[in-house]
């Protein structure tokens, strides 16, 4: 009648990260000192260890390598249970109840340190920097689903009924502590002059009911129904319950009785729509104050961000319609996908003047659109003792559009520098990826002006994977991006530092007398990458036997490697750019970005 399972997970990880992105004064990031930095300058240190002052930028890179810390410990642990209760079984019915609970709880430790030996923390500079953050991370979900199986019509039809309810948990805290003019040698916060702590706590709950009823009638129709209902303490109105339906229809016309093409295995007819919701981020549904020191008396005053107690989530609708065709049992087989997708009520973050008393606000702003194109063609070009390739490859497109906004256009905070050297720019009916910049290009006045934008035109992937002679396994997968263009920042650095490679060129003159706006770094940023690339090698039967005896069933070893090549006319260090890490919209700015990093692995598999 019972059954259970649980499943515990344990990762400890610690990295040691560079220093990168965007920095003024700072001489820490790489990419930012290297664009200052003269390619005959020696930044090595002499016999005695003393590194030399970088005469043209704020810091010595390598003093910053070998002395500088940037380090991160995970501590994670996964705990999961599911429990099988089973009430009834028939011939015809199943019933049972599932009941499952998780915990994923996440200790994270940062330890940023800056000796006060390094050029720009000499005094009178800051003196030396640290900084130690201790953050702890915990959600808790549980859900509890009622299943009935049934099966109608002779067993024909399979109806499968869900009922069920899901709570969700999560609770922060971030604490980080920081000092500056540290005791010469010393490495911790208590040893400096300077000492600020941080924190900020955070807890949400998020409690929702879902039915859904999917029935299976001998495989020929597949059909999906479905609703839920939700409610957040993210919302403005945490006890408020928001809808969200979603149905699916699926024929597969190769299984019905008047199917008389042998050829075509499968012929697959498919549309979907379904609904879903997003809270507002945690804090934008009110306003935060912050303590102050008024003449030794603690005091409040507002932190910046204006709190919207009437935030809605954001709704996103998809409507998708497609097809999968098979062809020769399946050897060769295509899937063609095209989904509109809306969401209203879409939650922004914009600028507010000063003399609003805040400096920002996060709210329902607008509507978005997205449609797109998925294409896939898959095929088993050889299959027989000797030599196996498998082959795919995917197209796929996509088109954003701003369909309403409540507010005047504007810059998205964060994502940019600004309308000087150009941001995304959330402007109604037009893309919500496009790159703007102040210019005067018609003469008739500056004004916010399109200079690109960073969705591009359409992406590929094809994948290859090879079997020979049943010991070689090759596999390898390239991408490919038309179109899209980047904002080439670390450019605007290094034309500042005159150490831009094409300064000597006729173009790099011309660059040089441009003004710094947002034409001037409008870069193309398509490109082809080797993604991923291996090959590994299985030992046969014979040879097992004859090293490991019947102690080992199978050895298998190999090499592979990651982003291995690129081609690419971006000037940059890397097409895929971020310049806040991939976090809303920041995808194609790039200043002092560190690329993707090139990896390659040496694997051994033994079972036993």
């Amino acid at each position: 009648m019972f059954d259970f399972s649980s499943s515990t997970s344990y990762t400890r990880s610690n990295s040691s990260r560079s220093f990168t992105g965007n920095e003024n004064e700072g001489g820490l990031s790489y990419g930012y000192t290297l664009a200052y930095t003269r390619p005959w300058t020696n930044l090595f240190p002499d016999a005695n260890g003393n590194y030399p002052v970088n005469p043209n930028a704020a810091g010595n890179s390598i003093f910053v390598r070998d002395n500088a810390l940037n380090d991160d410990t995970n501590d994670r642990l996964v705990q999961g249970m599911t429990l099988n209760t089973n009430l009834l079984r028939t011939d015809t019915d199943r019933v049972r109840i599932v009941t499952s609970g998780g915990l994923d709880y996440l200790a994270n430790q940062t330890y940023v340190y800056v000796p006060e030996t390094h050029q720009a923390q000499v005094q009178p500079g800051p003196g030396g920097f640290i900084a130690v953050g201790k953050n702890n991370f915990t959600q808790l979900n549980t859900q509890i689903i009622g299943v009935w199986n049934r099966e109608a019509m002779d067993g024909s039809l399979d109806i499968t009924t869900q009922l069920g309810v899901a709570y969700l948990y999560q609770k922060s805290n971030l604490v980080n502590s920081r000092g500056s003019l540290l005791a010469a040698g010393q490495t911790s916060v208590d040893q400096s002059v300077n000492q600020v702590i941080d924190q900020f706590r955070s807890e949400e709950k998020d409690f929702g009911y879902f039915g859904q009823i999917e029935g299976n009638y001998k495989d020929q129709i597949i059909a999906t129904l479905g609703y839920r209902m939700d409610k957040s303490s993210r919302n403005g109105d945490p006890n408020e319950f928001h809808g969200f339906p979603k149905a699916s229809l699926a024929i597969n016309m190769a299984n019905f009785d008047f199917w008389s093409l042998e050829s075509i295995s499968q012929l697959k007819l498919r549309a979907a729509y379904g609904e879903t919701g997003s809270p507002a981020s945690f804090g934008s549904t009110f306003t935060s104050l912050g303590a102050s020191n008024i003449g030794g008396n603690i005091g409040q005053s507002v932190v910046g961000s204006k709190g919207d107690a009437l935030v809605k989530p954001e709704t996103a609708s998809e409507l998708e319609f497609g097809f999968d065709l098979g062809i020769f049992h399946n050897k060769l087989s295509f899937e063609a996908t095209y989904y509109d997708k809306k969401v209203k009520d879409l939650i922004l973050t914009r600028a507010l003047p000063s003399s609003s008393g805040f400096t920002q606000e996060t709210t329902n702003l607008g509507d978005l659109k997205n449609t797109g194109v998925e294409l896939a063609l898959r095929a088993f070009v050889f299959d027989n003792e000797n030599f196996r390739w498998n082959t795919s490859v995917q197209w796929y497109k996509n088109r954003s559009e701003v369909t309403r906004l409540a507010v005047p256009a504007f810059a998205q905070p964060g994502a940019g520098f600004g309308l000087g050297l150009g941001t995304f720019y959330i402007q109604e009916g037009k893309s919500a990826t496009q790159l703007v910049g102040n210019l005067n290009l018609d003469g008739t006045g500056i004004k916010p002006t399109k200079v690109g934008d960073v969705e591009p035109d359409f992406q590929m992937g094809w994948s290859n994977n090879f079997t020979i002679y049943k010991q070689f396994d090759v596999s390898f997968l390239l991408n490919w991006k038309k179109g899209g263009e980047n904002l080439n920042l670390t450019t605007f650095l290094s034309d500042l530092g005159l150490v831009t490679p094409d300064l000597e060129t006729p173009e790099g003159q011309a660059r040089l007398q441009m003004p710094a706006n947002a034409v001037r770094f409008a870069e193309p940023a398509g490109y082809l990458r080797l993604r991923e690339a291996s090959i590994h090698y299985s030992l046969d039967r014979n040879t097992i036997n004859s090293v490991f005896g019947n102690t080992v069933q199978g050895v298998k070893f190999g090499i592979s490697g990651k982003n291995i090549f690129t081609i690419s006319d971006y000037s940059g260090y890397d097409p895929e750019v971020s310049v806040n890490g991939g976090s809303g919209l920041s995808t194609g700015i790039e200043v002092g970005s560190y690329p993707s990093s090139r990896q390659f692995f040496f694997s051994l598999n033994v079972n036993f």
